[in-house]
């Protein structure tokens, strides 16, 4: 590069070259590197020690803005509209700085995939025209390939055989699993932006014509700025919407106004600033336009799409850039499927970039390829989709019957295919995202992940988390019930939209299976226990009712039933809710299986909800009928002597209290100083304010009066035997009940891990026991830990947590695997152990 470069300067001196330069090398090095500083919306500005320092939208501007650096091509200065290059001269120390101005920037979208900008040579006076973006979308543009798919790699090679190793390398690159730019270029005459003798410009370029459809449109633009009228979603009188090579025809009334002359001395530059002030006068077609969720019909795109088609771009070069996972990305997603979670990576990478992710997430399994149980869906027609889903639902139901998962790997025209048709093929494409293991989408659009979300949330009404960290994944956060933003170096667009933020796509474990599984139980216990505490005491006053004849009688005094939400059961379900935990945040964290017992719903459903209020049914009849049925025989008072009803009602009132704060601390799991505070102290601070309120008539309202009662009752020993005969029988059955749950759900636990454990035996069997093998005999004979690192370290990550059993000569009695990780540059290890009994099996864990 650095010999183009010297090449580059010798030539300009001796000839100036302008135009399509293909076999020049020394001037596509250096456009290439003017693309990688230009071609960007980069600030530069200088730190305390007077270095520039720049700051980027994208790390993967910032990145190639550093790497032209490196090669003597520094953005030093950005003042709109014009940019400031200092050029290290090769083969010397000396260095210039040239300007140029930016004559438009034609912005990056999600919808756009690509981004351009056009800048004025200060020095020469010449247009450059730099274009940057994904293959599929810059492929063509290029001149002489018009017409062609950029898949077309035969065929564009045979027109252009100098594309060829170009599209070789992205390819390579893609394999690696690196994000890759397609970068083109024109240098243009002055003439093709300003306008003028338009004699000059060779045949190859193009410029805006002033034929029926550019009248049309000029005459739109001037009449959205002559009138300030706002165009909206319905069609605007005058226009139709045609293909952009078909004419256009304005009528005369709905388009007055002053008539184009071609004078054949118009420039793209009064063009582009005609439509770019209607669009500033504000239109429904341009709404979200940033965002990729714009009209069809938007002008913006329309004039973007027109200027690079008219430039006649040469292909420049390619770059790569690493998008390196997080730490811990891998065992996240691996315990997102140990926990049932069906997880879809949606991106917008090449299929083979995608591919070798979902290898590095564990998406994919190593041996996948081999055994066919990867699925491709990459067609272009209907009628090849429709072949390729009947041979991919067959290959499912195949692998389904020898106990092997598939993995769907479908790309954004085929999915495009399936959105359009609908119907059966949308039928089929969800039943083998629904039976495959996982499923990744490659090349899609914002609108496309947004509509795989949707998908999920009607067909099955589950609810959906989306997980994205760029702006083309609000679309897709916006949809999913549940949102979660990764703030990192792509922006903070997906953290504004998202309900939850991160940092690192590692803390998802604990959000979802530490919070999100406690949180669940919580709640759905506290739902239900609402209901259940208010329906226990209202019960109790509908079966005082059948005796009152519905009269109205109050069986409770006004304040004390006032009391019972907001003192007596108030705290013990407010600690509950909050800080209440079954099992301990470690065990949650690993043991993702423990999570698909939310994913049942086995704590809230209807059978639960009642569950619960046939208890309160029952609970309440025991509350109201034993003390009906003491007072119906004796008295509570040992002299024999009535208190009348309102003693009755209070004995009623006091298990009704007493039971509702047990059967929540049957519940409680986890006790703390703050539960037994909050359960025995709600018990008796229920007595402390009941012999307040008896303690005055003062109290007394609507004829009741607890005056004197509670002392009374206190100094009875039948009332104490009525409260605990009446409390236990309520709460018998739930504790016996609860009791036979615990066993039930160890149970269930227990075969859930041992089928599981059973399946990981089988997976690592047919995988890794000759890896495995080969690195417990490497530490036997002593191999330090970082030679074993350098063989089996990604053999050793990606086989974590799994038990593996195999046959073998009599090892050592113990031993140890040690190994040097080096994403978190630390060494890390486990020991082992074997039995040397019938069939020599030796076993470890790690």
């Amino acid at each position: 590069l650095l010999l183009a470069l010297d090449q580059y300067e010798t030539s300009k001196r001796s000839k100036p070259r302008r135009g399509d330069n293909r076999k020049d090398p020394s001037e596509l090095a250096h456009h290439f590197l003017m693309s990688l500083a230009l071609a960007n919306t980069v600030f530069p500005n200088q730190d305390e020690k007077g270095d520039v320092v720049y700051k980027a939208s994208s790390p993967d501007e910032e990145a190639l803005v550093c790497f032209a650096r490196e090669f003597g091509y520094e953005l030093c200065g950005r003042e709109p509209p014009m940019i400031s290059l200092r050029r290290r001269v090769p083969g010397s120390k000396r260095t210039v700085i040239e300007q140029y101005e930016q004559l438009a920037l034609l912005d990056f979208t999600p919808k756009r995939k690509r981004m351009s900008v056009v800048l004025r040579d200060m020095q020469t006076g010449d247009i450059l025209f730099y274009t940057k973006g994904a293959d599929p979308l810059v492929v063509p543009l290029l001149q002489g390939v018009a017409g062609m798919e950029s898949d077309e790699v035969d065929r564009i090679s045979g027109v252009h055989p100098e594309y060829k190793f170009q599209f070789h390398q992205l390819e390579l690159f893609a394999l690696q699993g690196l994000r890759t730019l397609l970068f083109a270029y024109s240098v243009l005459p002055a003439a093709w932006w300003d306008g003028g003798d338009m004699s000059q410009l060779p045949s190859s370029l193009s410029v805006p014509s002033i034929t029926a459809e550019a009248t049309a449109e000029l005459a739109l633009t001037r009449h959205l700025l002559l009138d300030d009228v706002k165009e909206n979603d319905a069609e605007v009188p005058g226009s139709v919407n045609l293909p952009s090579n078909e004419v256009m025809s304005v009528t005369p009334d709905a388009r007055a106004s002053p008539p184009v002359v071609d004078d054949g001395r118009n420039g793209w530059s009064s063009h582009y600033a005609e439509v770019m002030r209607a669009v500033a006068m504000g239109g429904a077609h341009e709404k979200g336009h940033f965002k990729g969720q714009c009209h069809r019909q938007c002008r913006r795109c329309r004039i973007e799409d027109q200027l690079e088609q008219a430039a006649s771009l040469q292909l420049l070069g390619a770059t790569a850039n690493e998008d390196k996972l997080q730490e811990r990305v891998p065992y996240c997603v691996g315990s997102f499927l140990d926990a049932g979670v069906k997880v879809w990576m949606l991106t917008g990478d090449k299929l083979e970039t995608a591919v070798i992710i979902g290898k590095a997430t564990q998406l994919i399994a190593h041996d996948m390829e081999a055994n066919g149980t990867l699925l491709k869906l990459e067609a272009k027609s209907t009628k090849r989709l429709h072949k390729d889903l009947i041979s991919a639902v067959e290959t499912v139901r195949t692998k389904a019957e020898q106990g092997l998962g598939c993995t769907m790997v479908i790309t954004s025209s085929s999915l495009r295919l399936i959105e359009n048709k609908r119907g059966k093929m949308l039928d089929t494409f969800y039943w083998l995202a629904k039976n495959c293991v996982s499923v990744i989408g490659c090349r899609l659009k914002p609108n496309q992940k947004a509509f795989v979300v949707r998908l999920v949330k009607e067909r099955e009404n589950l609810p959906t988390l989306a997980i994205g960290d760029g702006a083309n994944d609000v679309q897709m956060l916006m949809e999913a019930n549940v949102s979660v933003g990764i703030e990192g170096v792509e922006g903070t667009a997906a953290v504004r939209a998202s309900d939850y933020a991160v940092a690192q796509f590692s803390f998802l474990l604990r959000l979802m299976f530490v919070h999100g599984r406690l949180s669940y139980r919580r709640l759905a216990t506290l739902i239900c226990y609402i209901f259940y505490k208010n329906s226990l005491i209202c019960f109790s006053i509908l079966w005082f009712g059948l005796f009152s004849g519905f009269s109205g009688q109050p069986l409770f005094m006004e304040w004390a039933y006032q009391l019972y939400n907001v003192s007596f059961t108030a705290l013990p379900v407010l600690i509950f809710a909050v800080f209440d935990r079954d099992l301990s945040f470690k065990r949650l964290y690993d043991n993702p299986r423990i999570y698909t017992l939310t994913q049942d719903g086995q704590l809230f459903n209807s059978h639960v909800f009642w569950k619960w209020m046939g208890f309160s049914v029952l609970q309440s009849l025991i509350v109201f009928g034993f003390p009906l049925a003491v007072a119906s025989t004796t008295s509570f008072n040992s002299t024999g002597r009535s208190d009348g009803m309102w003693s009755f009602g209070l004995v009623v009132y006091t298990c009704v209290v007493i039971v509702t704060n047990l059967k929540l601390a049957l519940l409680m799991t986890s006790w703390t100083w703050l539960h037994h505070f909050t359960v025995w102290g709600s018990i008796t601070f229920f007595f402390l304010a009941m012999c307040a309120l008896s303690s005055s008539s003062t109290f007394a309202t609507a004829g009741g009066d607890y005056f004197n009662l509670m002392f009374t009752l206190f100094g009875t020993p039948r009332f104490w035997f009525t409260v605990i005969i009446t409390v236990t029988a309520a709460l018998l059955l739930d504790y016996t009940l609860e009791a036979w749950d615990a066993v039930g759900g160890f149970n269930v636990i227990r075969d859930r891990d041992a089928a599981a454990h059973q399946r990981q035996l089988s997976r690592a069997a047919s995988r890794e026991n000759m890896d495995r093998v080969r690195a417990s005999q490497q530490a036997e004979r002593g191999r330090s830990s970082s030679d074993t690192a350098a063989d089996d370290d990604d053999r050793l990550v990606s086989g974590s947590r799994q038990r593996v059993h195999r046959r073998g000569k009599k090892p050592s009695r113990r031993g140890s695997i040690k190994f040097f990780d080096d994403r978190t540059h630390a060494h890390s290890g486990f020991d082992f152990s074997y039995t040397a009994g019938q069939g020599r099996r030796l076993g470890f864990d790690y």
